[in-house]
């Protein structure tokens, strides 16, 4: 997925005990591009540029739901819309004037540390019939669009 040092701790539950479960990592020094892989796929954009300096991230999870927060130092993000079906970049007009809106009026560009720094909202409800990567990554990854303004509603 390229290249990024990631450290996580993972706090399981032991048996009779709390069924919440604690992660909290951190992912460093990476190009964003590398995600595109995952992100092509779940999130329907594809990453132009961007360089990711430091991702935090912090949240508890259930069996059915996973909240907390996400903290992404970031620079020059751009992106496109893709093609859903076929995972491919959208050519049409409406895709160019979408991806146009985003970069220029919905996608902050540069997440750095500070008063106007947006820190991302982790919310997730689980796919009992997905693995628990899946419902970590999507955790995560609901954070990220949040902290990025990427949302299904703009």
């Amino acid at each position: 997925m390229g290249r990024g040092t990631l450290n996580a701790n993972f706090s399981i539950p032991v048996t009779g005990q709390s069924s919440i479960y604690e992660i909290n990592g951190t992912l460093q020094n990476m190009e964003l591009t590398g995600f595109n892989p995952m992100m092509n796929y779940v999130a329907g954009v594809n990453i132009k540029s961007g360089t990711s300096h430091r991702l935090d991230f912090d949240f508890s999870h259930d069996l059915e739901r996973a909240t907390g927060e996400l903290r992404f130092h970031y620079e020059n993000l751009n992106v496109q819309f893709i093609d859903d079906g076929k995972q491919q970049m959208s050519r049409g007009l409406y895709d160019a004037i979408a991806t146009f809106i985003a970069n220029t009026f919905v996608i902050k560009a540069s997440n750095t540390p500070g008063d106007k720094m947006r820190v991302g909202k982790i919310e997730f409800e689980r796919n009992p019939k997905k693995s628990c990567f899946n419902y970590w990554w999507k955790s995560i990854l609901s954070g990220i669009k949040s902290s990025t303004g990427i949302t299904e509603k703009r």
